[in-house]
């Protein structure tokens, strides 16, 4: 049996404000009260409200102030996402080539820094709610452990936590300038994805017709609704097929798709392949992988 990322390499910590230091590992703050200003890569930055902190192991931390914070910390080691993963192929020439072939994370929430950008991002309430839902989901699984695929489960809320952040991140990097109620549209389906999100049930939500709704979000996603939906899903679904050992019933959930059957069937028809062979056919073709070892 291949050995799938590493259950030791990821940590679930409440922090007072003395944790926001480097490590070794990913670090993801989730500000839960109070206040810090803090200096970020010779940046000085106040944190305050919902925010989200995303930093690695070269980023250059130092607390200046904090009153009364309390926030939650996922350290996380590129191993835990893989065991072909490290820092040095994380930061190789050739990643972006593995990235594609093996579905691996991009890790630009952590990675990528510019002058609006340096790691920090502000959440709305429920992008903040659901993120703090997860990383108490987290939190159980690493604690209680409660059966063999509590690796495999922090593995994949971790993957819907980037997920959702991601959005944020576009939303600062300007790419729904041109709407941003389409942004809202997305985030909306992003949070909901195991939930009704036929186009009447996104109509009746946002209070604006059908032929409206599809209008402005097909004039900036150049895509209908419904086929932004059926992407989301299927990515979630070979995330989870591809780095986790978890049933096929309980990834359908996570995604709305509550009968495994029909989730083989249009997992079948959109990706040619059953999810069986997906699986096994992305665990075979990463492991082993001499060229990441030698990247």
């Amino acid at each position: 049996m291949f050995r799938e990322g590493v259950p030791n390499s990821i940590q679930h910590k409440k922090s007072d404000g003395r944790l926001f230091e480097p490590s070794e590992n990913f670090n993801l703050f989730l500000i839960n009260s109070g206040t810090a200003v803090l200096e970020l890569n010779g940046k000085e930055c106040f944190l305050g409200g919902r925010i989200v902190i995303c930093t690695n192991k070269f980023d250059e931390i130092k607390l200046i102030h904090q009153s009364k914070v309390i926030a939650d910390v996922l350290n996380f080691a590129p191993e835990f996402i893989n065991v072909n993963l490290n820092w040095n192929i994380i930061r190789g020439y050739n990643y972006g080539e593995l990235r594609k072939r093996h579905g691996y994370p991009d890790f630009k929430l952590f990675l990528k820094r510019f002058p609006i950008y340096n790691g920090i991002l502000l959440l709305d309430e429920n992008g903040y709610d659901t993120i703090s839902k997860q990383i108490s989901q987290i939190e159980y699984q690493l604690s209680e452990k409660p059966d063999g695929k509590w690796s495999c489960r922090s593995r994949g809320l971790l993957f819907q936590i980037m997920d959702i952040l991601e959005l944020y991140y576009e939303k600062y990097a300007g790419n729904y300038s041109q709407d941003s109620f389409v942004w809202d549209i997305c985030q909306y389906i992003n949070l909901n994805l195991a939930s009704s999100l036929s186009l009447e049930h996104m109509s009746r939500y946002f209070l604006l017709n059908r032929t409206t709704l599809s209008k402005r979000f097909k004039a900036v996603k150049d895509s209908t609704i419904s086929e932004y939906i059926k992407t989301k899903r299927m990515d979630r679904i070979k995330h989870l097929l591809a780095f986790t050992e978890l049933h096929l019933s309980e990834i359908g959930e996570q995604v709305g798709y509550y009968d495994p059957t029909y989730l083989s069937k249009v997992f079948l028809k959109n990706e040619g392949i059953t999810p069986l062979k997906y699986r096994n056919k992305m665990k075979n073709d990463r492991f082993p992988n001499p060229e990441a070892y030698n990247a």
